[in-house]
């Protein structure tokens, strides 16, 4: 407790505006543009790293569409996050990826700028979600839902 009260002044005092959920995250788009979290609030949301070379591909972007399109008319979305760093199953452009994901899948949730998810370079809404609940699912993909706020 008291480590992180020393964490959260030390934000403060640095400046940095102190990040009390996800979904006060900003991050990039597809096309590199900032987007705000904020606009998936109240929305129960499933935020995961996907690539678009690895064996379960397939099955990961039918299921998350799957997901998405079932329940996304009742406050749900995807939040899918591209990653590299795991046998470099994701090397194309973060607009690549979309098109990728789009024409293959029918992919109709958000997909987000390429990020990196573990090292001193984690995107930062990433290191919270880690921070809150652990390692996420563990392994190459990291999944977690995160309730409507």
């Amino acid at each position: 407790p008291q480590a992180r009260w020393v964490g959260a002044w030390l934000q403060v005092w640095e400046g940095e505006p102190m990040k009390v959920d996800f979904y006060s995250f900003e991050v990039k788009d597809s096309k590199g543009r900032i987007v705000s979290l904020e606009k998936y609030r109240g929305k129960a949301s499933l935020v995961v790293n996907v690539a678009s070379y690895c064996q379960h591909t397939d099955k990961n972007y039918i299921a998350l569409q799957e997901l998405h399109r079932e329940f996304g008319p009742s406050h749900f979305t995807v939040l899918a996050f591209p990653c590299n760093q795991f046998g470099e199953s994701e090397p194309s452009s973060s607009q690549e990826i979309e098109s990728f994901a789009r024409g293959n899948y029918g992919a109709t949730f958000p997909i987000f700028h390429k990020i990196k998810v573990l090292g001193s370079e984690t995107e930062p809404a990433f290191k919270f979600l880690i921070g809150k609940g652990g390692e996420g699912t563990g392994g190459r993909r990291h999944l977690f839902p995160s309730a409507r706020n």
